[in-house]
């Protein structure tokens, strides 16, 4: 009896990995919904994997079910809190338009992983979008150093800085950042917000 209940748990953990790898694979596909309902299958059935919260949350972001996705972004922080688990959540409410309850998100997150540079970059666009321009600048920058000290480039904070300084301060910095941006990353969606400032 012993051997059979042994071997029932192995084929359960098979499945349920077996099970998550095909839900990757749909969300590579951009078949979210088959995905979601994979996902939610697993989580029914074993809802302390971790990560898999994440990864609903993930299906209902590239749907726009911000709401669902709000959801399944607090399960993930209820199941394990990190900084990255607050930098997501707070990304949702950026995408709400809910700015004080995203900021909040990224402060916990920076404090939980301050050596993490895209935190920094997603509570600089929070900012912007809440009018305040001189935080936003002031978090690009952040992410910027953050980035090179940690050997982690974030390239949408170049381009962040780059089109913040361009718009409110000086075309020239904003041509500097973009190009130094450039020069580290080697993406040319950096050199057309370049050539857009010139």
């Amino acid at each position: 009896a012993q051997e059979f209940v042994e071997d029932g748990l192995e084929y359960y953990k098979k499945d349920i990995a077996l099970k998550t790898v095909q839900g990757d694979i749909l969300m590579e596909m951009e078949k979210f919904e088959e995905a979601r309902a994979i996902f939610e299958d697993v989580a029914a059935k074993s809802p302390y994997k971790i990560g898999i919260y994440g990864k609903l949350d993930n299906c209902c972001r590239s749907t726009g079910m911000w709401n669902e996705a709000l959801e399944y972004a607090t399960m993930q922080l209820e199941q394990a809190e990190s900084g990255y688990s607050y930098m997501r959540r707070g990304q949702i409410y950026t995408c709400m338009h809910k700015m004080d309850e995203a900021i909040a998100d990224f402060n916990k997150a920076l404090e939980l992983t301050p050596e993490n540079p895209y935190i920094y970059n997603y509570a600089g666009v929070a900012y912007e979008f809440k009018g305040d321009i001189t935080k936003a600048l002031e978090l690009y920058g952040e992410s910027i150093k953050i980035g090179i000290e940690e050997g982690e480039v974030c390239k949408e904070a170049y381009t962040n800085l780059g089109v913040l300084l361009g718009k409110y301060s000086s075309v020239e910095q904003a041509a500097e950042i973009l190009k130094r941006g450039y020069a580290i990353s080697k993406d040319p969606e950096i050199i057309m917000d370049l050539i857009e400032k010139e």
